[in-house]
């Protein structure tokens, strides 16, 4: 079955309002389970079709937050599909799902503290820093509003992603970065992090081992990055490909 003829099955069963959101979704899974291929490539791009359309769907029918804890567990699964694919462009609509679930959601913290890390480590595979700055930001905040509540949280997490975001600021121009570090947040990292930490982070903030050019963490490079590489594999279609070329 060929990508167009599944994503017409899928269609089917996502607009058949006769059936309730928990049957459409039973019957997309189920559906998946009877096309099930050897081929991880193809099992892939199956998923992003079965995904992409549950997440639109069930969107549609969340205006109660019915079911939030099932679009955390779509994006999540979803932004993996995209990263296995390196398949980055469409992980843009992820995101903004994400943030707004976020912003929006009725959910317990245990089910942000499963989503969000997972979401978090495929988007940063992708050129989208601001995008990922803001779901750090996001996610530590949730953190923080559930200590203060007195939930468990997993400090692990915390702390990585604390780190992870003060870099990310330093590397963020300074002209395009959101406005996220504010004195609550601050107070909440000075919890983990200590002041000599926090200031080396701040003079010398990096990401891996290699150096990176600073325009690859502008809001021009991520606007256009996917267009030029889309553009330069047209191009260069009938060139032989070697490693570091």
């Amino acid at each position: 079955m060929n990508l167009h003829e599944l994503q017409t099955r899928v269609n089917a069963i996502a607009l058949d309002t006769a059936l309730s959101v928990e049957q459409r979704i039973d019957d997309i899974f189920a559906l998946r389970s009877t096309l099930m291929t050897d081929d991880e490539t193809v099992q892939h791009q199956y998923d992003a079709i079965y995904l992409s359309t549950l997440l639109e769907m069930v969107s549609a029918s969340d205006a109660d937050h019915d079911y939030d804890i099932e679009l955390f567990q779509i994006c999540t699964m979803l932004a993996e599909t995209y990263d296995e694919l390196n398949d980055y462009r469409p992980m843009k609509n992820v995101i903004t799902k994400t943030l707004w679930l976020l912003e929006n959601c009725d959910v317990s913290y245990q089910v942000i503290d499963y989503a969000i890390p997972r979401i978090i480590e495929s988007v940063k595979h992708s050129v989208y820093h601001h995008d990922r700055y803001r779901l750090l930001a996001a996610f530590l905040r949730s953190a923080w509003q559930a200590e203060c509540s007195g939930d468990y949280i997993n400090p692990e997490n915390v702390n990585k992603f604390m780190r992870q975001m003060l870099n990310l600021r330093g590397l963020l121009p300074d002209t395009t970065r959101p406005d996220l570090l504010d004195a609550d947040l601050q107070i909440y990292i000075a919890r983990y992090i200590k002041p000599d930490e926090f200031s080396t982070i701040i003079d010398h903030p990096h990401e891996g081992h290699l150096r990176r050019d600073p325009v690859e963490y502008t809001l021009r490079w991520e606007e256009i990055y996917y267009d030029v590489t889309d553009e330069l594999d047209r191009y260069f279609a009938d060139t032989p490909r070697h490693m570091g070329f």
